[in-house]
């Protein structure tokens, strides 16, 4: 008897354990009952970054630019004209005509360019490259960006795109 005992009393223990432990079908119904849930609602935004030759302009596309002389300086700004933060664009710059060389590059967002080699807070311009993925950028906010081409002639295009997989998660809105 006391063999048998002792090989079915830690599993009667056990049973006991789980069963105090465990959420009963009252505690249950009461947790269905509560009020968890509230209204949502979806709506409609725009995503786009668009080459601008301000900060608050309203480009729809593309800006083309023309050197007229040597070491000729461009700037820019990509700004985000949607409805929605982005994670990400792709920035796409072209050289149209190749009359000589060229130096890209982006000061940090949302500050100018004090000189050629200065950004508005101190910091040096980060050499950017033609094509390429241009950081988040909430509502409004802009991406600074500099051309310099060596010669005369030299033909720039500048462009951009946001894509679906580069918007930031959707947000709820409750009633």
């Amino acid at each position: 008897m006391k063999r048998v005992l002792g090989r079915y009393f830690p599993g009667a223990i056990l049973l006991a354990l789980v069963s105090i432990l465990s959420p009963t079908n009252a505690y249950a119904s009461v947790i269905a009952r509560a009020p968890n849930s509230t209204a949502q609602s979806i709506t409609s935004v725009t995503f786009k970054v668009a080459p601008e030759a301000t900060t608050g302009g309203t480009a729809t596309g593309t800006i083309s630019f023309t050197a007229g002389s040597k070491n000729a300086v461009t700037r820019f700004f990509y700004v985000n004209t949607g409805t929605v933060n982005i994670l990400s664009f792709t920035r796409t710059i072209t050289q149209t005509v190749a009359v000589g060389g060229f130096t890209l590059n982006a000061c940090p967002i949302n500050t100018t360019y004090s000189t050629n080699t200065t950004c508005s807070d101190g910091s040096t311009p980060t050499t950017i490259t033609l094509t390429g993925t241009g950081p988040a950028l909430t509502v409004g906010e802009w991406n600074p960006i500099q051309l310099i081409v060596a010669k005369a002639g030299d033909a720039f295009t500048f462009a951009s795109t946001v894509s679906g997989s580069q918007i930031r998660a959707g947000s709820n809105t409750t009633a």
